[in-house]
């Protein structure tokens, strides 16, 4: 079902969510005014994408500021959101809160949000939001102060989360992605860069059998990663076999403010598994740092990174 107004995206949710079987939506430009928009609903799978070109904008002015809202929330299993571009004009709190398992979030650009841009929300006890995917995704604009469950990607109470080949930058005084209480997340090939808190943020409750490998961590405004409860990080092939046949994990960490560890389980980078986990420490050299360039926080051509990391977004 195409849909050109806010009215035609409810009313398309709602048969969605009424309909026995797999459902496809197809965005034109829109704006969403309301403070809540329908939740997805249906179990067997709902697909959003959007036509080339097209734009969701968030503008509801009438609302005060700090309004619970989320643009997408997933509350069933096995919805995919594929290429969608948000763009925040006032008072988008969250753009898109996974609240059940195997739900997909790929290649959408999110340019503006106030408090979290992707939230992985397993809920109590750990028991929904198994299996996410977050994939590809540029995720910039975030506006609110630092604090906890607040930052460009948030994975809480999760297990089997991959968040991979994101770019999660320009986030004013946030953290770029904050990890509570995950088992078995995998954190893999994302830039992470010139966030005004920390780049890789532990907290909470502690997280285990996570691996980090081969991400760009650079120029955020605190530390590149964070712990302030343990982490126990995947020592096994799965994570490590990729890269080398020991435990290294070729991730970069450059002229982040305050350093490359910290955090009370983490001071002098005391929490990181054996090997290079810091396996690099080298300029990205970014083609462009500005939003809407296509070569946004891609590697430059002479970077070093580019067999190591290779982490070319496009």
């Amino acid at each position: 079902r195409e849909v050109r107004s806010e009215a035609e995206y409810h009313a398309a949710v709602e048969a969605a969510n009424a309909n026995a079987g797999p459902d496809y939506i197809v965005l034109h430009d829109i704006t969403i005014t309301d403070s809540n928009p329908p939740s997805l609903l249906d179990d067997a799978g709902l697909t959003i994408r959007q036509v080339a070109g097209a734009t969701l904008t968030v503008n509801s002015l009438g609302e005060g500021p700090g309004t619970d809202r989320t643009v997408f929330k997933l509350e069933s299993t096995n919805n995919l959101i594929d290429g969608v571009r948000i763009v925040n004009v006032s008072n988008a709190h969250h753009i898109i809160e996974i609240k059940d398992d195997d739900n997909i979030v790929q290649n959408c650009r999110i340019e503006g949000f106030e408090h979290r841009g992707i939230y992985i929300d397993g809920g109590a006890g750990a028991d929904r939001g198994a299996n996410a995917q977050v994939l590809n995704n540029v995720i910039t604009g975030g506006t609110n102060a630092q604090g906890n469950e607040t930052g460009g990607i948030v994975v809480k109470n999760a297990s089997g989360s991959v968040v991979a080949g994101n770019t999660v930058a320009l986030n004013a005084s946030m953290d770029g992605v904050q990890v509570r209480n995950a088992t078995a997340i995998f954190i893999d090939h994302n830039t992470i860069a010139n966030n005004g808190g920390s780049g890789l943020d532990f907290y909470g409750e502690p997280s285990s059998d996570v691996c980090v490998r081969n991400n760009n961590v650079t120029d955020n405004a605190e530390l590149g990663l964070d712990a302030s409860v343990a982490v126990t990080f995947d020592v096994t092939s799965a994570c490590t076999g990729p890269l080398s046949s020991g435990p290294t994990y070729g991730n970069n960490d450059f002229n982040n403010a305050s350093g490359d560890c910290g955090g009370s389980q983490c001071t002098g980078c005391a929490c990181l598994p054996p090997g290079s986990f810091w396996q690099y420490s080298a300029n990205p050299l970014y083609s462009s740092t500005t939003v809407g360039d296509k070569g946004l926080y891609c590697l430059g051509a002479s970077s070093v990174l580019i067999d190591g990391l290779s982490l070319i977004h496009i």
